[in-house]
């Protein structure tokens, strides 16, 4: 199955749509409305609220490692060299990262829980256990949340006498 930029949630099978939204878990439903709208319109951006507020941390708590990392990355690098820009530059660059963010998060969140589908129709060929996985472990994590809450409450203090 193709997990590559300009696959849609609708150009899925109907079983494949299903094990997606069990591999999602809670707040299936919202998920399955906005990625079918992005669907209809073709599109691959709609606004997510809680990416908005906090897109690392609803990042790795839907198990997007390489974004709320590499956003880690990008606030780490933005914080060493504040002081040499212009704060409203600075600012305006945070803000229109933390926009993008927010504006592909939903298609990001399709992409990589497709991407784990596919991985465990590889490993899990058979249909049945492969639906009892996913009911067992879903594609969110808290122990994630709070561990990469940890690693930038560290950060952040570290950074504070740089």
């Amino acid at each position: 199955m193709n997990t590559d930029w300009g696959v849609h949630y609708l150009d899925l099978d109907e079983d494949t749509r299903k094990e997606l939204l069990i591999y999602l878990g809670k707040n299936d439903e919202t998920y399955e409305k906005r990625w079918t709208k992005m669907s209809e319109k073709r599109r691959f951006f709609s606004w997510n609220w809680s990416a908005f507020f906090a897109v690392s941390f609803w990042s790795v708590h839907r198990k997007l490692y390489y974004l709320s990392y590499g956003y880690l990355a990008f606030w780490i690098v933005d914080s060493l060299f504040s002081d040499y820009v212009p704060v409203i530059v600075d600012y305006s660059i945070c803000f229109g990262v933390g926009l993008l963010f927010t504006l592909f998060a939903n298609y990001f969140c399709f992409l990589g829980s497709l991407r784990e589908l596919n991985r465990l129709k590889q490993e899990i060929p058979d249909r049945n256990e492969r639906l009892s996985y996913l009911h067992k472990n879903p594609g969110y994590s808290w122990k994630a949340f709070w561990i990469y809450f940890l690693i930038q409450t560290a950060l952040m203090i570290i950074l504070s006498f740089t």
